[in-house]
């Protein structure tokens, strides 16, 4: 008897698959997946895109936000490099203009100041990538800068610093006066001995002491006494507009760069050539104290509105008055305050001076003294110095003699009120009053 196990192998074996037909190829195959498998694999392939599509239109958003902030900053520098353009254009029209208008006493430097001043304001230089930019210069721009002296951009001021911190500091003072004879003075000033008798001037005091008393021994004295005392000359005055000079020659460069060839106070005596005037040292204070006095005012030269600082005048001529500058102006000049210097003639009996031919015309006719006239502005400002230290002298004696005679009143009367003190009959007063 046969086993089960061999009766299943048997019936294997014997199964035999045949085709009716010839074989054909698979054109159709057999979905294994259900509906709901479909729909959930379609979902996530959604998704998925969607979340691309997303990333990509928020990438592509961003790249166009920077290439529109890139193109509007690049519109930006163009605009302000172009705006720059057309502001130095017009600086430099101003410019001409001012030149063209000028006249040939200086006018055409003030035009200069306008046109340097506005050139150097801070802003977009050409070439420049930014607002300060333009502020940072090359070591070889800063030597040649160091080695150039810097003109004050406000026109009358006229004042020369050696560098730009000086500059600095005069504009943030703000002491643009044009009534200060002094900007000019620097070194050490002169030191010459002028005789007040003949004007010669001398390197010594001891040669002004030979000269005084060769004359006195000689024949013709001419004036010289030894009882004279000599003037200081300490600097020398333009004669055209009164500015102080340390030494000649300075005022004689001045002179010729300014055509200053002329005397804005002309005396009594014709002379060829205007000379420097030599200055004493009295005359010198003077002139630089009264001077101080004069108020002056800053002002734009297009609206005219008042410019109290510096910082003023930067934010003014920044927002408002572009095209615009500065100009200083002052309520007396120097030639004026130097009116009060000049001596037209002096009384050596009275110890006055006289600025004008009335008054020594009425001085004359009231005293009947002889006045001496003064031929030139050298002598003029010599006597004038010569008078003003014998007038102080005499003002000096006369406080002390007044102190003298105050302390001897009231000396006296300490000793009257001692001595009645110490009299009998007070004495005796006292005692009956006890």
């Amino acid at each position: 008897m046969s086993s089960p196990t061999q009766g299943h192998d048997s019936e294997a074996e014997e199964v035999e698959f045949v085709s009716e037909g010839t074989l054909r190829p698979v054109l159709d195959c057999i979905d294994l997946l259900s509906d709901s498998d479909e729909e959930g694999c379609s979902s996530r392939a959604v998704t998925l895109e969607d979340s691309v599509t997303r990333n990509k239109a928020r990438v592509m958003s961003t790249l166009d936000r920077l290439a529109h902030k890139v193109a509007q900053e690049k519109k930006e520098r163009a605009d302000k490099c172009k705006a720059f353009k057309e502001k130095q254009i017009m600086q430099k029209a101003h410019g001409q203009r001012e030149l063209a208008v000028s006249s040939p006493n200086g006018r055409n430097q003030e035009a200069k100041h306008c046109v340097d001043m506005w050139l150097k304001m801070p802003g977009l230089k050409p070439g420049g990538i930014g607002a300060d930019w333009g502020r940072r210069q090359s070591a070889a721009d800063l030597s040649r800068n160091a080695s150039a002296r810097h003109t004050c951009p406000v026109i009358n001021c006229g004042r020369v610093f050696d560098n730009i911190s000086l500059l600095g500091g005069h504009l943030k003072r703000f002491d643009h006066s044009p009534c200060d004879p002094s900007i000019h003075l620097s070194g050490s000033p002169s030191e010459l001995f002028a005789c007040v008798a003949c004007g010669r001037h001398f390197q010594t005091k001891e040669e002004w002491r030979k000269h005084v008393q060769s004359k006195v021994n000689s024949a013709n004295a001419s004036g010289h006494s030894l009882d004279q005392n000599y003037q200081q000359i300490v600097c020398f005055a333009c004669p055209a507009c009164f500015l102080l000079f340390n030494l000649r020659d300075e005022c004689l460069q001045h002179m010729s760069a300014k055509n200053h060839f002329r005397e804005s106070l002309a005396m009594d005596e014709t002379r060829g050539a205007v000379q420097p005037v030599p200055v004493p040292k009295l005359v010198k204070n003077r002139l630089i104290a009264l001077c101080k006095e004069s108020t002056f005012t800053v002002r734009c030269s297009l609206c005219l509105k008042v410019l109290i600082s510096h910082q003023a005048a930067q934010a003014h001529f920044n927002v408002q008055c572009r095209h615009g500058c500065a100009v200083a102006k002052a309520d007396t000049t120097i030639v004026e305050v130097m009116k009060q210097l000049l001596a037209r003639g002096q009384c050596s009996l009275c110890s006055k001076v006289f600025l004008s031919q009335a008054e020594i015309q009425s001085h004359k006719e009231s005293t009947q003294h002889n006045v001496d006239v003064n031929p030139s502005m050298a002598e003029a400002l010599l006597q004038f110095s010569r008078i003003s230290e014998i007038q102080q002298s005499t003002a000096v004696a006369r406080e002390k003699r007044l102190l003298q005679g105050l302390e001897t009143s009231l000396q006296r009367r300490t000793d009257d009120r001692g001595e009645s003190d110490g009299s009998p009959a007070k004495r005796q007063r006292l005692a009956s009053g006890l």
